[in-house]
């Protein structure tokens, strides 16, 4: 049913939604990381995905370091479709000092 006012119509548009899928790769067992989609935080568990649905337009998102410093790469980005975004973690190099045993018994 529509109804016709004095040179007036009025229609209404809805914008079509999409779904982004987060991989995290290079995250060491038992570590995650968290994203940004939209001004929404999520987490990614180390060897996963996860899947932010009901998206509309163009986003901004953006990796933050995993628990345990992993630096994500890339670190933002902007999405307007469906689509699977990668991030791929890297570690810092750690130095490990070596250890002197003076006593044994």
């Amino acid at each position: 049913m529509s109804t016709i006012y004095s040179n007036q119509i009025v229609v209404d548009v809805s914008q079509p939604t999409y779904s982004v899928q987060f991989c995290a790769e290079g995250l060491e067992q038992g570590d995650q990381a968290t994203i940004e989609v939209a001004g929404q935080g999520y987490v990614i568990q180390a060897g996963g995905c996860m899947t932010v649905s009901g998206l509309s337009g163009s986003v901004n998102w953006v990796a933050y370091n995993s628990n345990e410093g992993a630096t994500p790469s890339p670190s933002s980005g902007t999405v307007s479709k469906a689509t699977t975004i990668y991030i791929t973690y890297n570690y810092p190099s750690r130095t490990y000092s070596p250890v002197q045993i003076t006593n044994f018994t």
